[in-house]
């Protein structure tokens, strides 16, 4: 029996707001409360802020509200609170049973008043009576606020009466204090320095305090959040009746590694390396070698190899080009008896160096500088270390000296930089980027190591995110990372651990970063050691060439999905059998969800 793939992985995960009705947007309203917690605002915007949120129907929960409740109550009637660590316990029993006669009831304009149960037995607004102990009060919070017995017994009786009903903005000191079926707001005022923790814990910030932005940064949200929660029970549905396809993840002792594809890289890379040498040619190798290993899983195993109808034989009869898993079988001692046929293997390197030439050619950027091996480029064993808060590359030899350190500096740059460094030279000629980061050596315009980073839109890894517990609204893929010719061997894992603490420190709203590997063509190790150390996604990888005319010579171009929506030309396909590629998630911060059990064990496979 054939698999079948649930077609919600590949479902986006809502509508687009605008489309919503009214009503819809309303209805999804009456279904959550929603935490609120704020950050420098003035009094006049906290009245704004309140005074919005009653206009969608919420009902404010007021923190500092309960804690004067209990602040009056124990004035009025004179409670004693016990003082001193040692009657930490018998504090909370009075907390307890002071809170134990208080009760919210609604009152005009989507308000709560508090009432207690007074000793006579009457019940009392406690409004109405606070007016004359309004001095002493604010020194009594003060001291309750202060006190974490206090607090928590406060916050318990908060979450025991959200638990009871919807449509309440419940207020709080920090995000995640207070458990709701809901989103995580924080209004920050718009002259206040970044709360990095307070974003990180929050599902949206709202900095704007104009007239009406508040209402629907709330009511977008809320809906997203509806959107969401429906989504993540339609994919548990579609788990429990086994439509999802789940396998079980790679590990490091059970990594996926392709013995035909690894024997063709190592001719290739020799192959390219000669072409260069002799010709004395400009372009980065890895581009070159990377073009002519695609290419040639577009012809046919058996004219690939010299004898090679007897290798194609043997990938058939151990099913290679039926399933994926049987590629990870294949003797690598077999293998390695066949040759690439040489003349095969020349035109390939001369067709795809056609291609990257004239790509060079048209480049807007100082290519010559960037692919010539000078300084440290020219020179191996070169690694980048950080020390303190400064980087440096240094060579291996001298790790623990000082002398001869190469300062470097990371920062973020124009995405557009960035997209014409990895139009130009990325071996995938793909650009994505909204956000980008570039490594320099010190005083140097060029950046020798370029990453980018864009928003996910792929609505299949959408779903997986909200499988592991993410929201994919604040995920980001790393789409792009290019490294001149030369540059030191940690290169890569470097760049991807000064990425993770720069957005750790100035996008705290980033939860999760994922990124594609092919494990055809490389071991992965940077990416693990770098962060990316949970697959969560495998799917199809698929080489598609267009055809080109270039100085009157038919070629063929590798053109990514995207590209292919954008051209009408001749195409071709890969023929050998390929893995798949791998989806890896490095986790910036908590899951905002429970993820779903399967999520540790198992990813996805899309077919």
């Amino acid at each position: 029996m054939s698999k079948q793939e649930a077609p919600i992985i590949h479902q986006p995960i809502r509508e687009s707001f605008g489309r919503l009705d009214k009503s819809a947007k309303l209805d999804q309203l009456r279904r959550f409360n929603i935490s609120l917690t704020t950050y420098g605002l003035t009094e006049p915007e906290l009245r704004d802020v309140f005074e919005q949120i009653r206009d969608l129907g919420f009902t404010p929960v007021r923190f500092y509200e309960v804690l004067r409740a209990v602040a009056w109550l124990m004035r009025r009637e004179h409670i004693p609170m016990p003082a001193g660590r040692k009657n930490k316990q018998a504090r909370g029993k009075t907390v307890e049973e002071i809170l134990g006669r208080m009760r919210f009831k609604k009152g005009d304009g989507n308000e709560l008043r508090i009432h207690v149960r007074l000793q006579d037995g009457t019940d009392q607004d406690i409004i109405a009576d606070s007016v004359r102990y309004e001095d002493q009060l604010t020194t009594d919070i003060q001291q309750l606020e202060g006190d974490s017995m206090v607090l928590g017994k406060v916050l318990q009786w908060i979450k025991d009466f959200a638990k009871q009903e919807t449509q309440l903005a419940i207020e709080e000191n920090n995000p995640t204090q207070i458990p709701v079926n809901g989103p995580r707001i924080l209004f920050q005022g718009i002259n206040v320095v970044n709360n990095v923790n307070m974003k990180k814990k929050a599902d949206h910030a709202i900095t704007t305090m104009k007239h009406g932005a508040i209402r629907f940064g709330v009511l977008r949200e809320v809906v997203r959040q509806g959107q969401i929660e429906r989504r993540r029970r339609e994919l548990a549905t579609a788990l429990a009746k086994g439509e999802i396809i789940m396998v079980p993840k790679f590990r490091l002792v059970n990594w996926p590694k392709d013995a035909l594809m690894s024997h063709a890289r190592e001719q290739v890379a020799a192959a390219v390396d000669e072409y260069i040498q002799k010709n004395n040619i400009l372009c980065d190798p890895q581009d070159l070698k990377y073009q002519t290993l695609f290419r040639l899983t577009t012809y046919e195993v058996s004219d690939v190899f010299v004898n090679g109808s007897q290798l194609n034989n043997y990938l058939r009869d151990h099913s290679a080009y039926v399933d994926w898993r049987n590629i990870l079988n294949l003797d690598a001692q077999f293998i390695q008896q066949f040759r690439i046929n040489p003349k095969i293997l020349a035109a390939t390197i001369e067709e795809q160096y056609l291609i990257i030439k004239q790509r060079l050619q048209n480049s807007s950027l100082p290519v010559e500088r960037i692919l010539t091996r000078t300084g440290m480029f020219a020179e191996p064993g070169w690694v980048i270390q950080k020390r303190g808060n400064a980087i440096f590359a240094v060579q291996e030899e001298g790790v623990t000296a000082t002398a001869g350190l190469v300062p470097l500096a990371f920062r973020e740059i124009n995405p557009e930089f960035a997209k014409q460094f990895h139009q130009d030279l990325h071996y995938i000629h793909t650009p994505r980027a909204d956000i980008a980061f570039g490594l320099y050596i010190v005083g140097e315009d060029l950046p020798f190591s370029v990453l980018a980073l864009e928003k996910i839109d792929r609505p299949y890894k959408q779903n997986v995110l909200l499988i592991q517990g993410y929201n994919p609204c604040y995920c980001y893929d790393l789409t792009r990372l290019y490294s001149r010719p030369g540059a030191p061997g940690n290169t890569s894992s470097s760049m991807f651990s000064l990425t993770f603490n720069h957005i750790k420190n100035n996008y705290p709203e980033i939860q999760a970063v994922v990124s594609a590997f092919m494990p055809s063509y490389a071991t992965g190790i940077s990416m693990i050691s770098g962060g990316f150390d949970n697959p969560v996604l495998i799917k199809p990888l698929v080489h598609v060439f267009e055809e080109r005319m270039i100085d009157g010579r038919n070629t063929w171009e590798h053109v990514t999905k995207r590209r292919q929506q954008e051209s009408r030309g001749r195409r071709i396909r890969n023929k050998f059998p390929l893995l798949p590629t791998i989806e890896l998630m490095s986790s910036l911060q908590s899951p905002r969800y429970a993820p779903f059990p399967e999520a540790k064990d198992f990813m996805i496979e899309i077919i």
